[in-house]
């Protein structure tokens, strides 16, 4: 496998190209649909399919497509919940285009679960449901190409399955099978984690076993497997990208952005920073937060963004409403004071301070997470306490 960094529309990315495929080739292949470097008309002539298919619509039959999972069997089972046709020219939900909104080719919408289960927890009326559900789309005029979309954050909900890019275009108008999936579970809480099956699923699983389906499916559909497949990801679509190349050879290129791969950290801070905007809002102790939205108002952190904002722009050298250097930017007693109203004690007198409760919220998010081991050990002032850079607490649990 040969990886490079590159970066394009969707910013930092690593582009990795496996197998055979000649590297020059896959390069221009995965990263035409991303790039900003050439124009939309050189784009579209660099797309129009060099080996395209006309597909038949008669082909999108529920009935015809589960035949092609009949060989996947125990925790791949696939059950096929519907294939539709789409009449393209009009966006799918009726409304207007727009570029988050874009009209669609005609092609075949086929959506499924595989392998689904019930475990842990269990919520009171029974176990969790789970299952890796999928969308995938097989266009009318096929390029031959098939392209996985990542998902995001703990995933749990299944992607709109056009590939959209961040520079405005969409894999499928492009001619390109897209396919996409929830990591087999529903929803964003991280409860999943207590089913082993779930939680293999939202590791790695998922992805190489939709991906071996819906290409079955494709191959039932098309009459031919498809000539080239992709994955593009970001955030946690690029950790899935990134694992799925070094586990399998599932696909020709991939495109990782920004791939978040410290899951269990980004778990153990959500939750250090949801027990502080909990207590902010007024959740009592021992309760379950339901609604943290009264922590602080949008005006009232648009509020503390400006002052961080005017006190540290110019660390960089440049005041140009970017804060690029911001690893010199310390949170300090003074601005904390400064962000605190009068009555309470602080210098503001703004309508958008913030009081004391909300200052030692905001302290404490600006502190980042600390073991009590760390505490003691360090017996840090309140000063360095503020003031010390965040500090991983995993490695402590």
């Amino acid at each position: 496998m040969k990886c490079r960094a590159v970066l394009g529309a969707i910013g930092a990315a690593t582009l990795c190209l496996i197998g055979s495929l000649n590297a020059n080739d896959a390069a221009e292949a995965a990263l035409k649909p991303i790039s900003k470097s050439i124009s939309k008309s050189a784009l579209s002539t660099a797309l129009k399919p060099a080996r395209g298919s006309v597909l038949s619509a008669q082909a999108c039959s529920l009935h015809k497509l589960q035949a092609a999972t009949s060989g996947f069997t125990g925790e791949h089972l696939t059950t096929l919940d519907t294939a539709l046709w789409f009449f393209g020219g009009m966006t799918e939900d009726g409304k207007p285009v727009s570029a988050s909104n874009p009209a669609l080719p005609s092609h075949c919408i086929v959506t499924g679960v595989i392998g689904a289960h019930t475990g842990d927890p269990d919520s009171g009326s029974g176990p969790t449901q789970y299952g890796n559900h999928f969308r995938l789309r097989i266009p009318l005029y096929w390029n031959g190409r098939f392209f996985f979309q990542g998902g995001g954050g703990n995933n749990g909900s299944v992607g709109n399955a056009i590939g959209m890019l961040k520079d405005g275009q969409n894999a499928l108008p492009q001619g390109y099978v897209v396919v996409a999936q929830d990591s087999g579970h529903v929803g964003r809480d991280a409860a999943f984690s207590l089913d082993r099956k779930a939680y293999t699923d939202f590791a790695y699983q998922a992805v190489h076993d939709a991906t071996l389906i819906t290409k079955a499916i494709v191959k039932t559909y098309a009459g031919r497997a498809p000539d080239y497949s992709y994955f593009v990801g970001c955030s946690n679509g690029g950790r899935e990208t990134m694992v799925s190349a070094q586990r399998y050879a599932d696909f020709d290129g991939v495109v990782a952005g920004d791939p978040g791969f410290a899951i269990y950290d980004q778990w153990v801070q959500n939750l250090a920073m949801l027990q502080i905007v909990s207590k902010v809002s007024g959740t009592p102790a021992g309760m379950v937060p339901t609604d943290t939205s009264k922590a602080y108002s949008d005006d009232q952190l648009a509020y503390v963004a400006e002052h961080f904002m005017n006190q540290c722009d110019r660390l960089d050298g440049l005041a140009d409403g970017l804060m690029s250097n911001y690893r010199a930017c310390k949170a300090t007693p003074a601005d904390y004071k400064d962000l605190l109203c009068k009555k309470d004690g602080g210098d503001s007198d703004n309508a958008r301070c913030l009081n004391a409760t909300q200052i030692n919220g905001l302290e404490r998010i600006y502190a980042g997470i600390f073991s009590q081991r760390q505490a003691d050990l360090s017996r840090l002032s309140a000063r360095q306490y503020r003031t010390r850079p965040a500090r991983n607490l995993s490695r402590h649990l």
